[in-house]
C-alpha cells in the first residue's frame, strides 16, 4: 500500500467543480456527478495528502488489472465521504467528487 500509494497523483475534474481551481475551469456536471466543496478548489495539497492516507490504509475498492493502482480510494471528512476514482488505467491520476449523504460504503460507517 505505500508503494502504490507513493505513486498516487489527484488531478482533480472540471465536471465537479462551480469554482475555477487547479483542475480547470468549471464544465457542465455530468447528472450523476456530485459538487465538490468550493473551499478545496484551489487545496490540491489537502486533497492529495487524503488520497495518499486512504491508499495507505487500505480504503481502496477493485484495483486495476495490473494491481498498480486502486480504481476507487475512499475517505471520510466528518460525515462526508469522498471517493476518488483513477482516471485512465495506469495513469495514477485520480479526480474526486463527495457521495451523497444516503451512500454508503462498506467498512466507512465509523471510520
Amino acid at each position: 500500500m505505500d508503494e502504490a500509494a507513493s505513486r498516487v497523483r489527484y488531478v482533480g475534474s472540471p465536471y465537479h467543480k462551480d469554482v475555477p481551481g487547479f483542475a480547470g475551469m468549471p464544465k457542465r456536471r455530468i447528472p450523476a456527478g456530485s459538487k465538490c466543496p468550493s473551499h478545496l478548489a484551489h487545496d490540491v495539497t489537502t486533497v492529495q495528502a487524503w488520497l495518499e492516507e486512504a491508499v495507505r490504509a487500505g480504503r481502496t475498492g477493485r484495483w486495476d488489472a495490473d494491481n498498480r493502482y486502486p480504481r476507487e480510494v475512499f475517505h471520510r471528512v466528518g460525515d462526508v465521504i469522498f471517493q476518488a476514482v483513477l482516471g485512465s488505467p495506469g495513469s495514477g491520476e485520480y479526480h474526486g467528487f463527495p457521495l451523497e449523504p444516503w451512500q454508503t460504503v462498506k467498512g466507512m460507517e465509523n471510520a
